[in-house]
């Protein structure tokens, strides 16, 4: 596998290390044929992984499932990438009705 930065110039690799996600990985496409299992395994373990030919894209590889985030794990990669979104004001007192609708009382079972 081609790491970020190999083969490349400098800027574009500062430039791919900005843009792309920590755990994505550009991978040839004859890395990709040869050691498909290895890949499967990266896959199911989170890594997304971006298959080239040359340094055009032409496949993506990643879990089935759907990652989920969490919302601060959210905000922390909008601030790790300077982000200039913004919530609405009253963004966490929506977020708490949604929490409170869907609330349910814990019982737990009673044991012998």
């Amino acid at each position: 596998m081609r790491l970020p930065g190999q083969l490349r110039s400098p800027r574009a690799a500062a430039l791919y290390s900005l843009c792309m996600a920590k755990n994505v990985l550009p991978v040839s496409e004859a890395k990709a044929a040869s050691g498909f299992g290895s890949l499967i395994a990266r896959a199911r373990e989170g890594t997304e992984m971006i298959v080239e030919n040359g340094a055009k894209p032409v496949a993506v590889l990643h879990r089935a499932e759907p990652t989920v985030r969490r919302l601060s794990e959210s905000l922390q990669l909008a601030r790790e990438h300077a982000s200039t979104a913004t919530l609405e004001e009253d963004f966490a007192n929506k977020v708490e009705a949604a929490i409170a609708s869907y609330a349910e009382a814990l019982n737990p079972p009673q044991w012998d």
